[in-house]
């Protein structure tokens, strides 16, 4: 595993913070937060390294501390490492839209959203 992917993944995950922590959590990475919850053992030092790196968004510190957790845990569990990165890819796949088609992406929370590909006059709510 490159150290960039170890980086983004564990960056991706400190960002969503509590999105992950609450129960029926929507975030994409929710599924490779359970992914990686379930096979670090309660308690372990890996486990405290996810928490706090999920607990503190963006800190420097604790992503790489996450990162360097997951580097070794992969190291010793190959059939980890894959499902990991296979599913790591499917969540971060950006969808493409063919000529004419359109792709709307929306994450996170907002009072209003529009998304729309031809719009003829204004908008109003």
């Amino acid at each position: 595993m490159t150290e960039d992917f170890l980086g983004a993944l564990a960056g991706g995950l400190s960002e969503q913070g509590a999105a992950l922590l609450t129960a029926g959590g929507k975030s994409a990475l929710t599924s490779v937060y359970q992914l990686i919850r379930q096979r670090f053992r309660s308690g372990s030092d890996e486990a405290e390294a996810l928490e706090a790196a999920v607990q503190h968004p963006g800190d420097q510190e604790h992503i790489d501390s996450l990162s360097a957790a997951l580097a070794r845990v992969m190291a010793d569990d190959p059939a980890f490492a894959e499902r990991l990165s296979t599913l790591w890819r499917e969540t971060t796949r950006q969808p493409a839209a063919d000529r004419g088609s359109v792709v709307n992406n929306f994450d996170g929370e907002a009072e209003k959203v529009v998304q729309a590909r031809d719009i003829s006059g204004g908008i109003t709510f």
